[in-house]
């Protein structure tokens, strides 16, 4: 039977819940209930749901009670025995409930893994373990924590092959737990790891794999110093505790995705920035409701106002229609059409003209001003220069 010690300033709740008193006791919740009404059994009620929770030693009674009414395993066992298992089954219970609280708390693989190692080992009475996860193509499972072994063998087998006939590429691949309660059995089934074994000075262990959602992630694996007999209390617990663990790994490979996510969105942002800001145009966005979402600084130039008081506000505030209806006439068509529209426009308010670009974006539309003063100028005096010499020649004709 697996061992089970308890941490060093680590303390066990005295109180079960109503779930983990059925399984200690192995009787259904209606039968709780009953016992908590007849006076055999009290609960005590927390909250405004008055939840039920039970006292440890009000379970041990109950425990004591049904073995007086055994004899013949009484005898057989002795009590001292059953108190040991009942005692280890509700501490078991209530450092899977302390191991549970931590994992939900971890929001990183590693913390994840350190809480397994550190507090999930020693549940087990386990005197070193490992974690593996299966790479992106599942063809290698890659150890990526590890307590108790050393380190000098350890970093010859960080990235194992699946097809590799080992307990943890086994668990990996096929999807069951493995347990091998001696080394000689270890041996038989596993006759390449005879010198691995040695080297991992280990006696037993048992491997789990982590899966959720019907897609394994990789195995936890438990290794002893001295030979096993894993009992179905010590199956049941490794398995409750590897399943917290591949979901609490779950939520974290999704919140580390959502941080990159983030990240190469921030990241994408600013670069876009920097090139809005690098630009000699005028550029405005506003969203479907008129508020201008950005500007940059050649906008806020022309708009004679700062990207912090206009942002957020109705563009109207700024760029009065009055002004402007050619501007806001095409740009309600571009809102309504989702279709860009390009012209050139004479603004009153700055004396210049603008090749306008108005197009539709995600969540309303953005507009490049590009000031073309100078060339409408120099085009001008191109049509005069033109003219001129037109008439100049007329002029020579008639002389003739």
């Amino acid at each position: 039977m697996v061992t089970n010690t308890r941490p060093s300033g680590e303390t066990i709740p005295e109180l079960l819940s109503l779930k983990k008193t059925c399984e200690i006791l192995k009787c259904h919740p209606n039968t709780l209930r009953q016992w908590d009404r007849n006076g055999l059994l009290k609960a005590v009620r927390f909250g405004k749901r008055q939840d039920r929770r039970y006292r440890k030693e009000d379970i041990l009674k109950i425990l004591k009670t049904r073995l007086a009414d055994a004899p013949a395993l009484n005898s057989q066992y002795g009590l001292d025995f059953f108190e040991r298992e009942a005692e280890t089954a509700i501490e078991r219970i209530s450092r899977l409930q302390l191991i549970t609280a931590a994992l939900s708390r971890a929001v990183s693989i590693k913390d994840i893994g350190n809480i397994i190692l550190s507090q999930g080992l020693s549940a087990c009475g386990s005197c070193c373990g490992l974690i593996g996860f299966i790479n992106y193509d599942s063809s290698m499972l890659e150890i990526s924590q590890y307590a108790g072994f050393p380190k000098r063998v350890m970093n010859k087998i960080k990235k194992l092959p699946l097809i590799d006939m080992l307990p943890i590429t086994d668990a990996a691949r096929v999807g069951d737990p493995i347990f091998i309660e001696t080394i000689e059995e270890c041996n038989v089934r596993y006759p390449f790891t005879v010198t691995l074994n040695q080297r991992l000075n280990h006696d037993s262990c048992a491997v789990v794999p982590m899966v959720t959602n019907h897609r394994i992630l990789g195995v936890i694996g438990f290794y002893f110093k001295e030979p096993q007999h894993f009992g179905r209390n010590d199956i049941s617990f490794m398995l409750a505790l590897t399943r917290q663990c591949a979901q609490a790994l779950d939520r974290a490979r999704l919140f580390e995705a959502e941080q990159q996510a983030r990240s190469r969105a921030e990241s994408f942002e600013n670069q876009f920035r920097t090139v809005l800001e690098s630009m000699h145009d005028a550029f405005i966005s506003v969203d479907s409701t008129w508020n201008v979402t950005y500007i940059n600084n050649q906008a806020a130039k022309f708009l004679e106002t700062t990207y912090a008081a206009i942002v957020g506000t109705p563009i109207q505030k700024s760029y009065p229609p009055t002004d402007h209806r050619e501007y806001y006439d095409k740009a309600e068509s571009v809102m309504n059409t989702r279709k860009e529209c390009i012209y050139e426009g004479y603004f009153q308010q700055t004396k210049k003209w603008f090749d306008v670009r108005i197009y539709p974006s995600q969540d309303g539309i953005a507009t490049v001003f590009q000031d073309i003063t100078e060339r409408k100028m120099l085009k001008q005096k191109v049509l005069e220069s033109e003219k001129l010499l037109r008439q100049m020649r007329k002029q020579n004709s008639v002389k003739k």
